[in-house]
């Protein structure tokens, strides 16, 4: 409380002109970094400016009764640039109030959002830390909801459990989800276009004609969606695709093969020529799975350590500097794995289910496990957490084995996401908080309830 009264009082002395060097230095790095003191700067220019307004009008009534003469509202100086006359009746520190506030207003309007590029996409829902950097450079370490995207903007989210979602102007909606960034490119032909650079875009394009169709770049393939319900994770060597609903057509950058991908189809679009673009029909769902580990392909996050002197395969976690707004930057110590990556079959998640999860850390601090999931129709469903504390882990010889119910994972964005259950499993992760601890995953299993085989 004290803190915020401190803040206040800095911000009116600054708008009196008062402040000395140091605090002067003091204000422009809170300005900078403290969305709620831009908020609070804005609002006490706009009471100083109304206050100016009601200064100037009184002035005016005072020398019309001075002089008899009835002076035209707005021009009590015509000698002054007549298109601004409230700036020049007022006193110099509300002068200087009211530009700051034009300030304000405009600087956003000329450095952020540079006009002449056309509106592509708004946000309409953010979970978790993400970072936009605009066509010109600039950068905002955490979007609101409203916030309007345009040709040349990279958006990028920060961590497993953050996510963006973006209505674009022809009604499509896409949902940026996990370590992920967008760059959106400029139309061509008449549709939107992105570059999924890395990471995992969900969406849903089922208004469109064929003539105004989205299409998405990543590192090994060019993809053209019209009335589809897509999944895409991109990586470095491969792009998974998934449609839901609809079709899409794609071009395997590498060698310029192409194919179409229709409803309940899936492919992997790699390097190697040599392979052709093979389609994976959509099976009937699987209540069991186990991670292969050295065999699950290469879109995990972390580094593989090979298996020696008796101890298996793992995973090892690798650090992600997290930005939050008005926070410190933080370090997360994570590692992913994909769960339908390569299955044919959907691996669904039932009320009873169970996650069993081994590793090894270094010694006992709190560990989070958490699940991406997407809808049984298509779509992303949300992400769900479940904390062990560091007395559950029971470590042995460094070692630890979990097992949680489905139930007990909860959600990351509860008011739109609920149930952990009912879903299909797309991804596991765990991760350490500002603790590097030699985090390591050896094993994943989903156990199905004892009735199921």
């Amino acid at each position: 409380m004290k803190d915020s009264v401190s803040k206040y009082d800095l911000l009116l002395r600054y708008l009196d002109g008062q402040l000395n060097a140091e605090e002067s230095v003091r204000v422009s790095d809170l300005l900078r970094t403290d969305r709620d003191a831009r908020k609070v700067l804005r609002e006490l220019s706009e009471q100083v400016v109304m206050v100016g307004e009601i200064e100037r009008t009184q002035q005016e009534r005072l020398d019309q009764s001075r002089s008899g003469k009835r002076v035209a509202a707005g021009f009590s100086h015509p000698s002054r640039f007549s298109g601004f006359p409230l700036l020049w009746t007022m006193r110099p520190g509300i002068r200087l109030s009211f530009a700051i506030l034009l300030a304000l207003i405009l600087i956003p309007l000329f450095l952020i959002r540079p006009f002449g590029k056309p509106e592509i996409a708004r946000v309409t829902a953010v979970f978790g830390p993400n970072q936009m950097i605009g066509s010109d450079g600039g950068v905002i370490d955490g979007l609101d909801v409203g916030y309007v995207l345009r040709e040349g903007d990279t958006v990028a989210t920060l961590s497993h459990d953050a996510m963006v979602v973006m209505d674009l102007s022809d009604e499509t909606e896409i949902s940026l989800t996990g370590r992920s960034t967008l760059r959106i490119l400029n139309k061509a032909g008449g549709g939107n276009r992105f570059q999924l650079v890395n990471g995992h875009l969900w969406g849903a394009a089922t208004n469109l004609k064929k003539e105004q169709s989205l299409k998405i770049r990543t590192p090994t393939s060019e993809i053209e969606f019209y009335r589809s319900r897509f999944d895409v994770e991109a990586g470095v060597v491969s792009t998974l695709l998934w449609v839901d609903r609809g079709s899409l057509n794609v071009v395997r950058l590498a060698d310029g093969a192409k194919t179409e991908i229709r409803h309940n189809e899936k492919m992997v679009v790699g390097l190697d020529t040599k392979q052709p673009l093979s389609i994976i029909s959509r099976h009937d769902p699987v209540y069991r799975w186990s991670c292969r580990m050295l065999k699950t392909p290469n879109e995990v996050f972390g580094r593989w350590v090979s298996p020696h002197n008796k101890r298996m395969a793992r995973l090892h976690a690798k650090p992600i500097l997290i930005y939050r707004p008005n926070k410190k930057p933080g370090i997360i110590y994570a590692a992913s794995l994909p769960v339908f990556y390569e299955e044919a079959c959907p691996v669904t998640l039932l009320s009873e289910s169970v996650i069993r999860i081994q590793g090894r850390l270094e010694s006992a601090v709190p560990l989070h496990i958490g699940i991406a999931t997407k809808k049984l129709n298509g779509g992303f469903s949300g992400k769900f957490e479940y904390r062990v504390s560091p007395e559950a882990l029971n470590l042995h010889d460094y070692s630890w084995d979990i097992e949680v119910p489905i139930k007990k994972f909860l959600s990351r964005q509860p008011d739109v996401y609920h149930l952990s259950y009912g879903r299909e499993l797309a991804h596991i992760y765990v991760y350490t908080v500002n603790e590097n601890v030699g985090l390591e995953i050896n094993r994943v299993d989903l156990i199905p309830p004892i009735s199921m085989p």
